[in-house]
């Protein structure tokens, strides 16, 4: 098996703003390789923090908040940009979307003690935020958030 280099080694990736961006701001995935600044609390696509200004449908350096890697899609099924994603089975060492948390991150803090067990098992082990939509055979970039 050949060795594997992620595709930015240093965390800092140059994506295409949807949305004015400033310097700064904490960002998150808005498409298929394209980020905006986060607008409600809890986003679960938060990826990094932009280093610059850049209007809209400019390119903008972001610091990630972990490495970004490019690896597999499990068999039969389709990540798509923003996805929380977590490890696939089939094939061995791929990824996929993870299922929906029962609590949506919009709902009241409140209603967090109504989550369920599935949201604290690792039926929800997120490792990372996908940068791009790719569908099995295909490699999706995914920034690791652990």
């Amino acid at each position: 098996m050949p060795d594997y280099t992620p595709p930015f080694i240093n965390r800092t990736l140059s994506l295409t703003a949807s949305a004015a961006v400033t310097g700064g701001q904490v960002v998150e995935v808005s498409g298929n390789g394209t980020i905006q600044p986060c607008a409600t609390a809890g986003s679960v696509k938060a990826i990094g923090v932009a280093l610059h200004d850049s209007p809209v449908n400019g390119r903008v350096t972001v610091t990630a908040f972990g490495p970004v890697h490019e690896t597999p899609v499990a068999t039969a099924a389709t990540v798509t940009a923003g996805d929380q994603i977590q490890t696939g089975s089939a094939p061995a060492g791929s990824v996929q979307t993870a299922p929906p948390s029962s609590t949506p991150a919009t709902e009241p803090a409140v209603y967090a003690a109504a989550s369920t067990v599935a949201d604290i098992s690792t039926a929800r082990s997120i490792i990372g935020v996908a940068l791009t939509t790719a569908t099995a055979p295909a490699k999706v970039r995914w920034v690791q958030c652990l």
